[in-house]
């Protein structure tokens, strides 16, 4: 009982430890990804963090199109955040409005990508495009 009590806490040792973690819940309305950034030294609880939110065009958004999948969307996101030096904790991306109708690249297709970011990231996203808090 020892030894698999050892067991099981040096494998959640070496899970807590590890870095880029991805859990995506899928569902019809909600993904959620958690990624552990390896540019963030002190731990999350110690920074001070905010969200910011950006409303899902067709195809306008910096990362690319909206019809890739879950998946290939929360890549494109994360890629595009650490081009620009952004660590992420968390994109969560959620059907919260009605997508507007019109077909033009700019229309907002009723989904909101939010993202959980270091605050002193804040004003790089919202002078980068369409963010806001």
């Amino acid at each position: 009982m020892k030894i698999l009590t050892l067991v099981f806490v040096l494998i959640g040792l070496t899970l807590f430890n590890s870095c880029k973690k991805e859990t995506i819940s899928t569902s019809s309305e909600e993904t959620i990804i958690s990624v552990c950034s390896e540019n963030i030294d002190l731990p999350e609880e110690t920074l001070i963090t905010a969200w910011v939110y950006f409303d899902e065009t067709y195809c306008a958004d910096p990362w690319g199109n909206s019809n890739d999948s879950e998946s290939e969307k929360l890549i494109n996101i994360e890629n595009y955040l650490n081009d620009l030096n952004v660590a992420v904790f968390e994109i969560e991306i959620s059907e919260e409005n009605v997508p507007e109708t019109c077909l033009s690249c700019g229309c907002h297709s009723g989904f909101v990508i939010k993202l959980h970011i270091k605050e002193e990231d804040v004003s790089v996203l919202i002078t980068a495009d369409d963010f806001y808090e």
